[in-house]
């Protein structure tokens, strides 16, 4: 499977990522109808993803990575475990 940006970059523009096996742009699937109710987010090289408090249920981030203007980058999702509230 190949995972494609394919614009625009701010974070309320919603989800650009588009998710398709062949190399056919007419069976292009956008990431947020498979991960619906996701919250994207963008941040640039230098900046870092924190988080205030673990989740109550466990989720999934996934984390664009080696993405070149115009090219293709890979995704590495991380499960986080369901926590119980801090203090």
């Amino acid at each position: 499977t190949t995972l494609a940006n394919r614009g625009a970059a701010q974070a309320n523009d919603g989800p650009t990522a588009e998710v398709y096996s062949e190399a056919n742009d007419g069976k292009n699937v956008a990431l947020n109808t498979l991960l619906a109710g996701g919250t994207y987010v963008q941040s640039g090289a230098d900046d870092d993803l924190t988080v205030s408090q673990l989740p109550t249920k466990a989720v999934t981030v996934f984390f664009l990575c080696n993405k070149t203007a115009g090219g293709v980058g890979c995704w590495i999702g991380v499960e986080v475990a369901a926590q119980p509230p801090l203090g």
